[in-house]
């Protein structure tokens, strides 16, 4: 299938939605579709991203039902390294650690080295370039002059959208750590059957000859597209811009979420320490 791997930046402003009739939600399984919790200002957001005529109370089962998969990411699952964290999404799971600062009297004397180190992936696998650009872009690593890290990633299970899953472990697990970075990602993976359709987190089985798919990462406080992967089906121009405004909708979403899985850590500390 055609592949294009992109790790620009792009201004979220110059992104703008159109709705499409034809465009819809189809329910991947178990897939990871968080909101930021049961208010007023989700279901408002919510309402303005489906149809404006959806009724009240369907949304606010989508709302409850979502709250289910706050547990999807973790932080300090390990006591060793400084960061670790545990992404998941549906039966995608991937574990992070993250080792280092470490003294390197050989290293750049203006920078920190960033290292990965992946276990389990497929061996043909594109993906390791992709999250090494994504942290090398998000972590300052002017401020570990002579220092290096390690980020090591491992995937327990892949049942499709490895990718945006691997970002959320990896970037969790950098916060963890206390790196120093411009700002957290969050990633969406979604895919657009020849019909229009979108999808949402699918799953492998779901993606067949003819479907195109996207996963996009950002950087939401920086308003910056860090990686964009795109692959499938031919699509023109405008197809695309729909495409990618979709998945930069549903990755911002992740950010309370993320939010929450950082705040449990802190509580957790705080409480031992009492």
């Amino acid at each position: 299938m055609p592949y294009v791997k992109t790790d620009f930046s792009i201004p979220l402003c110059e992104l703008t939605r159109e709705d499409v009739s034809r465009e819809t939600e189809e329910n991947g399984g178990n897939t990871f579709r968080p909101v930021s919790g049961v208010n007023s200002g989700a279901l408002s957001r919510a309402r303005k991203a489906r149809n404006a005529t959806a009724p009240l109370a369907m949304e606010i089962v989508a709302a409850v039902a979502n709250l289910a998969f706050l547990d999807s990411f973790k932080c300090r699952v390990f006591d060793g390294p400084p960061g670790s964290a545990y992404a998941e999404f549906g039966e995608t799971k991937v574990l992070a650690r993250v080792y280092g600062p470490v003294d390197d009297a050989n290293g750049d004397p203006s920078a920190a080295t960033l290292s990965l180190k992946m276990k389990g992936f497929p061996e043909d696998a594109r993906i390791g370039s992709q999250i090494l650009s994504v942290v090398k872009t998000c972590v300052m690593a002017h401020k570990y002059s002579q220092c290096e890290f390690e980020v090591e990633v491992t995937v327990l299970s892949d049942d499709g959208g490895l990718l945006q899953c691997a970002l959320m472990a990896t970037i969790l697990a950098l916060t963890d750590a206390e790196v120093l970075m411009l700002d957290v990602v969050v990633a969406a993976h979604i895919a657009r059957t020849p019909s229009g359709e979108i999808i949402v987190d699918p799953r492998k089985h779901q993606i067949v000859d003819g479907y195109s798919e996207c996963t996009l990462a950002l950087m939401p406080n920086q308003n910056q597209i860090v990686c964009c992967d795109l692959r499938g089906g031919q699509l023109n121009t405008q197809e695309v811009e729909e495409l990618i405004t979709f998945a930069t909708e549903k990755a911002m979403k992740l950010y309370p979420v993320l939010r929450k899985a950082l705040l449990a850590t802190i509580a957790v500390e705080e409480g031992s320490s009492c």
